[in-house]
């Protein structure tokens, strides 16, 4: 039998083999691939788990580039509406209007955050989406009535109306041409490119639409980012990304909101250049203003999304996963009885492993591990099988099937319904606890002290 204990057995393969009641403990297994391996009673106490240095390395090019992607989406959220306050040579829009527009539209990317905050990403795409078959339907219709001044007074009188249609109605007939699809692309084209003549209400649509992209690109983006720095480092860096992500969005919008003060004075205020520049300059404090706004409530959300927010879980379990490509793997193996207490078990992959009554004891990290398809998915029986500690706790209904609760101290607590199935509770303690209608085949309860136990149905 080979000795495993405090080695260093980083990046090597141990896949399919039958290490069963081997030790490991103390040992480096960072990238170490157990797949499919036999590790029945298997010792990895204290052992070191999770990614290599180069993989590390990888990790934090991927951090910086999803940081930078978060301002530049920060940006073109706050940017593309911003275009409605900068002067026009041809077809201007009233500065207060502009202002208003502005303004409207960035209350709309801060609703969309908060609702993601309220409801989950889940929700925030549904409302989304569920604009767009609306606006499908609503603009091909729109078309329709886009015609000349004839056909629009043969439609009057096919509709039996007396009087001709009005200047108003002929103008609102020849607005509504823009959202045919050559004028349709033509219009996003021009508000994309900064051409002096733009449709107002469609450069509001098309600001609508690609703001709420962004915005969505800055949720993804950052909450990834903050996930991998929390799981790269074993200290908090999560603030690190979010004051990078700042920064970057300060920069990118600046080097591009710089203009607006010649564009004013150029344009519109040629006269009093003076003016122009001013309001160039407050139109600059604003884009910033709102910049920092929104990437702070999606930092919020980030940090939320890292502590387990339930309503938020997709985009956490999508940055766990990224974080333990390369890490080590324990994916299909039979750990039945192993031993990971005090192990660092950060970026691991557990999916379809076997882990009955696997001693968790004390394991540090597994928050960030690849647990989804094990019990230790649940919160709270993690953190129960983590510390031992289940004191006045709530457990109704939860699957504890097959864990390992050896001389867990469960006083008091409500296991009511609870699946305790082939469960080892030898040595637990369950005084006062609520066993009411829990599912226990199989369970060892043996030298379990249970003074005033609730046994009822």
């Amino acid at each position: 039998m080979e000795n495993y204990r405090r080695r260093n057995l980083r990046g090597r393969s141990f896949k399919n083999q039958d290490l069963s009641h081997e030790d490991f403990s103390y040992s480096d297994i960072r990238g170490t691939n157990f797949t499919n391996a036999n590790l029945t009673g298997t010792n990895f106490s204290y052992a070191l788990a999770g990614l290599t240095k180069i993989r590390k390395t990888i990790l934090s090019i991927l951090i910086s580039f999803l940081s930078i992607n978060a301002a530049i989406a920060t940006f073109v959220a706050v940017y593309i509406p911003l275009k409605f306050v900068i002067p026009k040579i041809t077809n201007p829009i009233p500065i207060h209007i502009g202002l208003f527009i502005f303004l409207l539209l960035e209350l709309t990317n801060i609703s969309l955050l908060l609702i993601t905050i309220q409801q989950g990403i889940k929700k925030a795409l549904a409302y989304l989406f569920s604009v767009i078959p609306l606006m499908m339907f609503i603009i091909p219709g729109l078309t329709i009535f886009a015609m000349s001044e004839k056909n629009l007074s043969k439609l009057f009188k096919f509709l039996r109306i007396n009087q001709p249609p009005s200047p108003e109605i002929i103008e609102l007939s020849h607005q509504l041409k823009t959202f045919r699809s050559g004028h349709l692309i033509q219009g996003v084209t021009n508000l994309l490119t900064d051409a002096q003549s733009v449709n107002i209400v469609l450069s509001i649509i098309v600001s609508i639409i690609i703001s709420a992209a962004a915005i969505l690109v800055l949720i993804t983006t950052l909450s990834l980012a903050v996930v991998l720095a929390e799981i790269k480092s074993e200290k908090h860096h999560k603030n690190s990304v979010i004051s990078w992500s700042i920064i970057f969005t300060i920069i990118i919008t600046g080097s591009t909101v710089k203009n607006i003060d010649d564009s004013y004075g150029k344009f519109i205020f040629s006269w009093e250049p003076s003016k122009g520049v001013f309001l160039g300059i407050g139109t600059y404090v604003i884009a910033m203003i709102i910049s920092i706004l929104l990437i702070s409530i999606a930092s919020y959300l980030a940090q939320k999304i890292l502590a387990e927010d339930k309503n938020n879980l997709t985009i956490r379990r999508l940055a766990i996963a990224i974080g333990a490509i390369g890490g080590t793997s324990f994916k299909n193996a039979n750990l039945t009885n192993a031993n990971f207490s005090n192990a660092c078990l950060k970026s691991t992959d557990f999916r379809l492993a076997n882990v009955t009554h696997v001693l968790w004891r004390q394991a540090e990290y597994l928050t960030f591990s690849r647990i989804e398809t094990t019990i230790l998915i649940d919160k709270k029986i993690r953190e129960l099988l983590v510390t031992g500690n289940g004191i006045n706790q709530e457990y109704i209904s939860v699957n504890l099937r097959s864990a390992n609760l050896r001389n867990a101290d469960l006083t008091g607590s409500n296991l009511t319904i609870a699946d305790l199935s082939e469960a080892a509770l030898e040595g637990a303690c369950l005084d006062g606890a609520n066993l009411k209608e829990v599912l226990a085949v199989g369970t060892n309860f043996t030298q379990a002290k249970m003074t005033g136990v609730c046994l009822e149905s």
